[in-house]
């Protein structure tokens, strides 16, 4: 199933970043950023947009309370709804990095965005089409963008975000052994089977059963999916995907994957939710290092994730340091 999101919206009716969640108590090691799905309304999106027209309604569980976990339940955990993300979509697109500047804005308005649920692909793209030469208009062409993210980087996310939550609650080892039992081939496809195969196997079914435990990997991983959506706008917006002439050369196509990077890093610095987002996307580009780094980036399209952790830190100095990190 596909799902598309106009970006136009949020821009068109002048909202921006929503307003921060409330004062928790040690915020340095509470993430929230999850829970803002029962506390803000997603903008509903006209169908004839394409888009996808949804509210998020219901009430959050006491915190720390039992609750039931079902195989549905762990599905539905692991491949988060439209509404989830288009709603953070919103978040990027309504940045004061991208509403800010008259550039980025005019390119992101009316630009689509794809949730390609059901692809167990661990990616997400900035992506343009183009038509071929028209004789009767002189040549041109036709170009179009779009950016989609795959079921598969999302349910990737959630699945780390579990590990990183029971960690932090007190279960040492739970993300190192959810690590050691991930093979590298997950890091290319991610099925919702493969998941429930390691919850199970890694001893995190309880994790799921603790409301608190599982808003907290749910904020986690959406830190994680803001930082990459970022990276994607990036892509549009410092306009890398405007050259008619393919990229041969690697180093230049890692050298805009960095700037892309640090785009997202602007987005996540200016956005009120800054501490839960740098801690996922923290986790996000730790989990790749571990499990795909092998060799040199000679040949690869993308730097090394290691590369990308040792920037993300020292991109955000100030809020690697509220975490005990620090990157020379």
């Amino acid at each position: 199933m596909k799902y598309s999101y106009n970006g136009a919206e949020l821009h068109k009716k002048g909202e921006s970043t929503p307003p921060a969640p409330s004062p928790v108590p040690d915020q340095k090691k509470s993430f929230g950023l999850g829970n803002l799905f029962q506390r803000n309304q997603v903008t509903p999106v006209s169908p004839v947009t394409g888009g996808v027209a949804a509210t998020n309604v219901g009430v959050p569980a006491q915190a720390g309370a039992p609750i039931p976990v079902t195989t549905d339940s762990v599905v539905a955990y692991l491949s988060p709804s439209p509404a989830e993300v288009n709603q953070l979509y919103g978040y990027v697109v309504s940045s004061p990095m991208v509403v800010e500047n008259i550039r980025y804005a005019q390119c992101m308005e009316g630009l689509p965005f794809l949730y390609d649920q059901a692809n167990d692909v661990v990616n997400a793209t900035a992506r343009r089409a183009q038509s071929a030469p028209d004789p009767k208009n002189g040549g041109r062409v036709t170009l179009s963008f779009d950016t989609v993210i795959y079921g598969g980087a999302l349910r990737y996310s959630r699945l780390i975000g579990i590990g990183v939550a029971w960690e932090n609650a007190g279960h040492r080892g739970s993300l190192a052994r959810l690590l050691a039992a991930m093979s590298p081939q997950l890091t290319a496809a991610c099925s919702v089977e493969a998941c429930l195969n390691l919850i199970t196997q890694c001893g995190l079914l309880p994790a799921l059963g603790d409301d608190a435990v599982r808003q907290k990997a749910v904020s986690y991983s959406s830190g994680m999916i803001v930082s990459v959506l970022a990276h994607e706008v990036g892509h549009h917006v410092l306009g890398h995907l405007m050259s008619f002439s393919p990229r041969e050369n690697l180093e230049v196509e890692r050298n805009q994957e960095r700037e892309a990077d640090s785009f997202a890093s602007s987005v996540i610095s200016c956005s009120p939710f800054s501490e839960y987002t740098f801690a996922g996307t923290l986790f996000w580009h730790y989990a790749l290092a571990v499990l795909t780094d092998e060799g040199s980036d000679t040949h690869r399209s993308h730097p090394l994730s290691r590369e990308r952790f040792q920037n993300f830190v020292r991109n955000n100095r100030a809020a690697a340091a509220a975490f005990g990190i620090s990157m020379p």
